[in-house]
């Protein structure tokens, strides 16, 4: 759910940088990422992967971490984006951009649970 719900702010603020700002699609993909996965992190970390570990892990620390995992899955959301452009051309921006983080969208949320969210690598040393 919580990723059904980044994916479509991902492609809202995609669109609005691209259409409404006039940014390219690259640093369309990068301005959307930031806004979902922020949204993502708190969700997840509220709902998805709840207690105990988001007690234990201050919230700016698990997002630091977050956002450094899932920029892998940007920079496979922006390889597709950059084929799918150079395959078929800017007339399928959103396209490619749709794809692009669905091919990310696994891959961050395995990640992320076994890096960020893992309640057995949540020890003592992450409390502050």
């Amino acid at each position: 759910m919580v990723g059904s719900l980044g994916f479509a702010v991902n492609l809202a603020v995609f669109a609005l940088y691209a259409k409404v700002f006039g940014f390219g699609p690259n640093a369309s993909a990068v301005a959307a990422f930031v806004v979902a996965v922020t949204g993502n992190y708190s969700l997840n970390r509220l709902w998805s992967f709840a207690r105990p570990v988001s007690e234990r892990v201050p919230y700016l620390t698990g997002w630091g971490r977050y956002v450094a995992v899932n920029a892998f899955g940007l920079g496979v959301n922006v390889a597709v984006l950059n084929a799918i452009l150079g395959w078929l051309g800017n007339g399928f921006m959103y396209h490619g951009q749709a794809l692009g983080v669905a091919c990310g969208m696994l891959f961050n949320f395995f990640l992320s649970r076994a890096l960020i969210f893992d309640r057995a690598r949540v020890g003592a040393h992450d409390l502050e």
